[in-house]
């Protein structure tokens, strides 16, 4: 394993007892408008690891079999990869998409 990977490992490790304690500080936040902020936050970091994570598959050379495993995936991963990016949202409450023509709303 390259340093450039264990070096992102280490990374991803140290964002994650982060998010940790910030999920432990959002429990006992009071106002309102912290609590949204540190919720962003939170959310934006998970997106960080996320993609931390894919530079290490890429950099190990995994990147070809990650992405099969990828394709993998059911219904709802697979409308969402569709023609509407929100078909994964609307999937999560009870809308198909896939009934939908879309091409009226094609411009």
């Amino acid at each position: 394993m390259s340093a450039s990977t264990e070096a992102l490992k280490s990374a991803i490790e140290f964002e994650k007892k982060a998010v940790e304690k910030y999920r432990e500080a959002i429990k006992s936040i009071e106002h309102k408008e912290t609590r949204e902020t540190l919720e962003k936050i939170v959310a934006e970091m998970d997106q960080q690891i996320d993609t931390a994570h894919w530079m290490i598959v890429a950099e190990s050379g995994q990147l070809g079999a990650a992405a099969e495993e990828q394709t993998k995936e059911t219904g709802a991963t697979k409308l969402a990869a569709g023609k509407c990016p929100f078909s994964g949202e609307f999937a999560k409450m009870g809308i198909d998409m896939s009934k939908f023509d879309m091409s009226k709303f094609k411009s």
